[in-house]
């Protein structure tokens, strides 16, 4: 184990001398908390070990709490109450934006002794997170907290765990079990398309064919073999299917630019997709124009010079 983090969440109004905030985050955490979040100060600083144990008032707050409780000032150095007992400000967090239009902005952070010294111990769930030296060691991490958390409670072998113990690797296989019928739903949704823009296509090039009957005729009659005019059709229907591949292409990389900037979600386009889709769309371009293209070579050259314009 390498640190351990404590922490506990609630809600409560917070105030300053001249505005209040109602219904905010307070969260509760041991002072090993940066070492675990990926959440870097605006300013100011975290709290000590020293300030965890002694269980010293003091804050640091959302981006939105900040401003909403001091507009327009620095809020470093004043002072907060929440649950009428004063909180000296020592740090502002950077903005984290919205989520699925929620705000993440709308919380306080607190030592866990303090918010205990405050509100008294919890009568929900406490989260205890912990990390380990190294990757490698995260199973042998996990059996030794599981066997220190049995042990703390003197439980018999007999008995069941009274808490949940998640590893990252248990996160990984909830997710992938949660959005395995999205990811199936999808490529059924990608599948049907492909099978209905290739019969379109593969309906556009039977009207071409059939409004240049003479045409074929003619390159027949010069000189076109079979295979020029098979691979004329074919060349012709994998540029409409390429069309609309360089449309969707450029419509997904301007929803993908607008979520990854209004959204904390990231959003990147990888290199191996693009490609895989554009082979896809050739792919199916090929396939649907196979048969009009056919049917545009098998045709006999003076039948199709009788083809009235």
């Amino acid at each position: 184990v390498a640190h351990v983090l404590s922490e506990w969440n609630f809600a409560d109004t917070v105030r300053s001398t001249r505005h209040a905030a109602q219904n905010v985050r307070i969260e509760g955490r041991s002072w090993e908390y940066p070492h675990f979040l990926d959440e870097p100060l605006e300013r100011g600083r975290d709290f000590t070990r020293a300030e965890d144990r002694r269980r010293a008032s003091v804050a640091i707050l959302g981006s939105e709490i900040a401003e909403a409780l001091f507009p327009g000032e620095s809020a470093l150095g004043r002072s907060v109450r929440i649950a009428d007992r004063p909180f000296d400000v020592i740090g502002v967090m950077r903005p984290r934006g919205a989520l699925l239009g929620q705000s993440q902005d709308k919380y306080v952070i607190v030592p866990i002794g303090a918010a205990i010294k405050t509100w008294g111990r919890p009568q929900g769930e406490i989260g205890i997170a912990v990390k380990p030296t190294s990757p490698a060691d995260l199973e042998a991490c996990a059996d030794e907290v599981h066997t220190i958390l049995r042990a703390h409670r003197g439980l018999r072998p007999s008995q069941e765990d009274p808490f949940e113990l998640l590893t990252a690797a248990a996160y990984l296989k909830m997710y992938r079990r949660s959005t395995r019928a999205i990811y199936g739903a999808l490529i059924g949704l990608v599948a049907l398309a492909l099978v209905v823009g290739g019969i379109v296509i593969a309906n556009v090039m039977l009207m071409v064919v059939t409004q240049r009957t003479r045409e074929i005729g003619i390159r027949k009659a010069v000189g076109a073999r079979r295979g020029h005019i098979l691979t004329q059709f074919l060349v012709e229907s994998a540029t409409l299917s390429l069309a609309g591949g360089l449309a969707g292409f450029a419509l997904g990389a301007a929803v993908t630019a607008l979520v990854d900037a209004v959204t904390p979600l990231t959003f990147r386009i990888q290199p191996w997709s693009v490609a895989l889709g554009f082979g896809l769309v050739l792919l199916v371009g090929a396939l649907a124009g196979l048969y009009p293209a056919a049917r545009a070579a098998a045709l006999d050259p003076i039948a199709a010079l009788r083809q009235e314009r």
